[in-house]
């Protein structure tokens, strides 16, 4: 049974949940971010899809697509709620409709840090222990990956829905979200133990994709600075990889930087609002403001994530993406310049 919060703390004679008395509540905002989420990720799955129909499918190709179908699925889902809620001045359809806002936002959440961590781990593995790579990881087992991430999500994240979590309408009243603000002395223990729980894998995937980042990083240091001391050796060491291959994996590696980048800025201030607003309560209206500014934040990554794709390969194919591979790589301009006119590479 759900023991649904459609209050939100404010000071007295102050209601937070009406939406036109919210100072910056504003329906152009969720419609805006709606809009260029959507327009950005068709265009960057489209444009994946199209410039990879000519080849087999890579496992960073599987995950990458799915995580922008994340993107795209999760901006459709969340939106309308919330802009019907703008447009009505409250939130509509009580309970009911908060659980399954909350549901969603929760899972959408938990999946996207899941499905960017193993997209980290994927790198990792496939940089720094390519023979294992090569033996055990392939397109087929990392769809079984996804999938059994999103089981997880969904399973975790409808545990509200049976009396252990409890979701909760959040300022200035347009979204529903796991309760972050649980009273250790109050709340019930299983309420306190699920969001602490839901935060922490939040967190737990942030140190695992920044751990494998400057691990793979590291490497690709390290492998420059060899080919660039022992030219001999290096040439030895890649003998048997081609150019297309190594300036593939440092795209994978240059792509997975900027959105991890863009994912931790646009998630990190919302996972850490989960334990602070447990240890500072909300008293009133200003005290919520960081709230609706970490969840706005969340929902620029759904934004980004699809135009900082389409950026970055549009950089891969010209002249200064490929000066900063060779630099990457350790190798010449003149060189590469030639290896690279009868190749077209391609994430």
């Amino acid at each position: 049974m759900t023991d649904t919060v459609l209050t939100i703390a404010c000071e007295a004679g102050v209601n937070c949940t009406v939406l036109a008395q919210q100072p910056g509540a504003t329906v152009v905002s969720p419609l805006l971010l709606c809009l260029t989420g959507v327009i950005g990720q068709v265009w960057a799955l489209n444009y994946l899809h199209r410039r990879s129909k000519q080849q087999n499918r890579t496992v960073f190709y599987v995950m990458l697509s799915t995580l922008l179908w994340t993107d795209l699925i999760g901006k459709l889902t969340t939106t309308p709620a919330a802009i019907l809620a703008y447009v009505h001045g409250h939130w509509l359809g009580g309970k009911e409709a908060c659980n399954l806002h909350g549901f969603t936002m929760m899972t959408i959440g938990l999946v996207t840090h899941c499905m960017v961590s193993a997209m980290a781990v994927e790198r990792y593995i496939g940089i720094r222990h390519g023979y294992y790579y090569s033996k055990h990881v392939t397109t087929s087992r990392a769809r079984l990956l996804l999938l059994g991430i999103w089981l997880f999500g969904v399973l975790l994240c409808a545990m509200p829905l049976f009396g252990v979590g409890q979701y909760a309408l959040q300022y200035p009243g347009s979204w529903c979200f796991v309760n972050t603000h649980v009273l250790w002395d109050e709340s019930p223990v299983q309420h306190i133990v699920f969001t602490n729980l839901y935060g922490s894998i939040h967190v737990l995937c942030i140190v695992t994709i920044v751990y494998c980042n400057f691990a793979v990083i590291g490497t690709l240091i390290r492998t420059r600075m060899t080919r660039l001391r022992e030219p001999m050796n290096s040439q030895h060491l890649y003998s048997n990889r081609s150019y297309r291959q190594r300036e593939l994996e440092i795209q994978m590696v240059l792509v997975l930087v900027v959105i991890t980048v863009v994912f931790i800025v646009s998630w990190l201030p919302l996972d850490l609002r989960i334990f602070l607003n447990q240890v500072w309560p909300h008293k009133s209206r200003a005290d919520h403001y960081p709230d609706i500014v970490a969840i706005r934040l969340a929902s620029l990554n759904q934004i980004i994530d699809p135009w900082a794709y389409i950026i970055c390969r549009k950089l891969f194919f010209s002249n200064t993406g490929r000066r900063l591979l060779c630099f990457i790589q350790g190798r010449g301009w003149s060189k590469v310049s030639r290896e690279a006119s009868s190749l077209q590479v391609r994430v």
